[in-house]
């Protein structure tokens, strides 16, 4: 509707304008021809009476007041056009623009709205918009508010900014942000007021992402550092401050470096930073310092943020304190692979080193032996002084059996009152004897538990890995066999299996 009223208004201009070049055409011919018939008519006839000068002096001033208006009208009709290009372009713009504008008279009815307006309410565009109130673009609250105070605020000032919902035609509610402006004559009354208004739902969604993020940020349980492009810190959350023990006063405008512990070297770093640069992430453990001096390990997640133009803005460190669950971990490990009482290596641990052994020594073409121990007498021990001075006994034999062996060399509790021993890297027969002696002197001396001085002996049975005897199981067998055959021939001894 718009548009028809734009091209019926530039059809009457030009319609008026080519009129009246016409009448100014026809009324030169006019003056033209009474100029040349009274200038001959007069000129032969010789009758210059005061009558025919007052009477061509009359017709050459009319002419020249005619032709006057109607050079200022010409004037005014080529201001008028250039003022109505003024405003069809004014029109074309407010028509291409994506915000909602319209226009209304005093009364508040609908004179303009442009395209955009119109999509977003539903009109369409032959509708006639005249009947529309401003009312009627708002739910009743909202219009109610601004009969109440917008528009008498308008009598007082020339803008209202406010935030309002529009009512569609199919009934939905749409948040806007709109300004109204007021057009006033010369007495400073209202004709007309604009109203200029932008949707505002993608704008709430963003910032109710915002709160949300900011929310989650702040109350994270996980820490989380941020950093600009130069690895400078700008923020930093809750959770951090108390991982950390550094305030985010204390750390603004450092870099990160100052959690560092030295346990990680140049070389680590350059592969973190070789991953970001790569994979715009990395991941991983990693050992740091708090503000108290405490070392704890961490579990960092690190993130790169780009720009439209793939260049780094910013990094995102989120990381958690893991060292309780490290301690965990490695309680259920010690509690998996070692024995609960003494501490040493169990059954299943030792089951594994003696495959490793078997495979290193197949490789270098080395030796090593397996010891299986008994403790004689244990049971006696047991039954008459009570399982917590039997518990305690164990405890120092496994002490006294780790002090006479290498570090290289596994003591491992495999049964209640047995115990293996895998000495790796022996040269000869007579090494391996030279331990076995140095075990049973160890063991034969007096334990002093619980105020009781306690005598206990071993029985041991030695099996050597060599290219008759490679399996474990043939292993275990012999030197079980030699450990038995010992306890059946009086104790306190070892044999070597055959």
């Amino acid at each position: 509707m718009n548009e028809m009223n734009i091209n019926d208004g530039n059809k009457s201009f030009n319609r008026k304008r080519n009129i009246m070049i016409a009448c100014i055409v026809v009324l030169w011919l006019i003056i033209c021809s009474i100029f040349i018939y009274s200038h001959v008519h007069w000129g032969y006839a010789s009758q210059h009476t005061e009558q025919h000068i007052f009477d061509i002096t009359l017709v050459l001033f009319l002419s020249f007041l005619f032709l006057s208006a109607a050079i200022i009208f010409l004037l005014s009709s080529r201001n008028q056009e250039r003022l109505f290009q003024k405003q069809q372009r004014l029109i074309e713009i407010l028509e291409a623009t994506p915000d909602f504008v319209a226009m209304m008279d005093k009364k508040g009815r609908t004179v303009y709205i442009n395209r955009a307006g119109r999509e977003l309410m539903g009109f369409s565009e032959t509708e006639d918009i005249s009947n529309i109130l401003i009312s009627q673009y708002h739910p009743r609250e909202d219009a109610e508010k601004l009969l109440r105070k917008g528009l008498p605020y308008l009598e007082r000032h020339n803008t209202w900014k406010s935030e309002a919902d529009f009512l569609s035609r199919d009934g939905q509610t749409i948040p806007m942000s709109q300004i109204l402006i007021s057009h006033k004559n010369k007495f400073g009354k209202i004709t007309r007021f604009s109203t200029i208004a932008r949707d505002i739902r993608e704008q709430r969604r963003i910032e109710n992402d915002l709160r949300i993020a900011a929310m989650v940020f702040d109350t994270s349980p996980e820490a989380i550092l941020i950093t600009n492009k130069e690895n400078v810190i700008i923020n930093v959350n809750a959770a951090f401050t108390y991982t950390t023990g550094y305030s985010k006063a204390n750390v603004m405008g450092r870099t990160p470096n100052l959690l560092s512990s030295g346990k990680q070297g140049d070389e680590f770093y350059q592969v973190l930073w070789a991953a970001l640069k790569l994979n715009g992430r990395w991941q991983g453990e990693i050992i740091n310092k708090k503000k108290n001096g405490d070392l704890y390990t961490e579990w960092l997640s690190i993130v790169e943020i780009k720009d439209i133009n793939n260049q780094a803005v910013r990094h995102i460190g989120i990381f958690s304190d893991i060292s309780e669950r490290k301690k965990a971990e490695a309680l259920i490990k010690q509690q998996a692979n070692h024995d609960a009482l003494t501490g040493l290596p169990n059954r299943r641990l030792f089951d594994d080193r003696l495959t490793m052994a078997i495979k290193l020594a197949a490789r270098d073409q080395k030796i090593f032996a397996l010891m299986f121990l008994d403790l004689d007498h244990f049971k006696e021990i047991n039954d008459k002084l009570g399982h917590d001075c039997g518990d305690r006994l164990l405890k120092q034999v496994s002490s006294r059996l780790q002090g006479c062996m290498r570090s290289s060399d596994t003591v491992a509790r495999v049964g209640g009152d047995e115990f293996a021993i895998l000495l790796q890297s022996i040269s000869c027969k007579a090494s391996i004897e030279n331990a076995a002696k140095k075990l049973l002197s160890e063991i034969a001396a007096p334990f002093h538990v619980v105020g009781h001085d306690l005598n206990v002996t071993l029985s041991i049975g030695i099996a050597i890995y060599s290219e008759n005897v490679k399996e474990i199981e043939d292993l275990v067998k012999a030197a079980d066999k030699a450990m038995y055959y010992v306890k059946e021939h009086g104790r306190n001894n070892f044999k070597f299996a055959e």
